[in-house]
């Protein structure tokens, strides 16, 4: 792997704590993304059958969400806040979709990102070709019996071009953990962005 200073900025804010939030992005070469995808693919397989196993429960599996679902909406999330990031000037409208250190950390690479907005104008926003969502792991409750909360990592393998370069590619991976409340009753809540890795 090496880290390509460019546009899109990672967190490493891994579980509660932020470390470093830098205009870094992981950009991997072509062999090496579809290598790591393909091993995420196998690994993304168990994780599916276990969720699916929990949505077909026959008390709780009309109050979980169906895994197409939670991906598809996890991936317009990633696309969304990644685009966010190189082109919006107020970053504000985040702050519900996300943890307060993520937050704080999002608003201190927007800033960072100031000069590279000035730069390329209405060019400053990515345009993402292939987008895979694969779950690296899924943390559940204990007893479904009670309120708790489930987490979901998930890791983009993605293909991205910026728009002030139209004609390079970059394969890029990246992660998100997601966050929701679990009520035995009313089911998951939103889901909150805990974590960029």
């Amino acid at each position: 792997l090496r880290d390509t200073k460019l546009i899109l900025p990672l967190a490493r804010v891994r579980g509660h704590s932020i470390t470093t939030f830098s205009c870094y992005i992981m950009s991997v070469g072509r062999l090496n993304w579809l290598f790591r995808r393909a091993a995420a693919a196998i690994h993304h397989r168990v994780h599916v059958g276990m969720w699916n196993f929990v949505a077909f429960h026959p008390k709780y599996g009309s109050l979980f969400q169906p895994v197409d679902d939670f991906l598809s909406g996890s991936t317009q999330a990633y696309q969304y806040v990644q685009n966010e990031l190189c082109t919006a000037e107020n970053v504000r409208h985040l702050r519900e979709a996300c943890s307060e250190s993520v937050y704080e950390a999002i608003q201190e690479s927007s800033t960072e990102l100031e000069e590279w907005r000035r730069e390329n104008g209405d060019k400053s926003g990515m345009i993402f070709d292939i987008v895979e969502p694969y779950f690296q792991e899924i943390q559940y409750p204990e007893n479904f019996e009670s309120a708790s909360s489930i987490t979901a990592s998930v890791t983009f393998y993605a293909q991205v071009r910026q728009q002030s370069d139209p004609d390079t590619v970059q394969h890029r991976i990246d992660g998100f953990d997601f966050k929701t409340e679990w009520d035995p009753q009313d089911g998951t809540g939103e889901w909150k962005i805990v974590s960029i890795f």
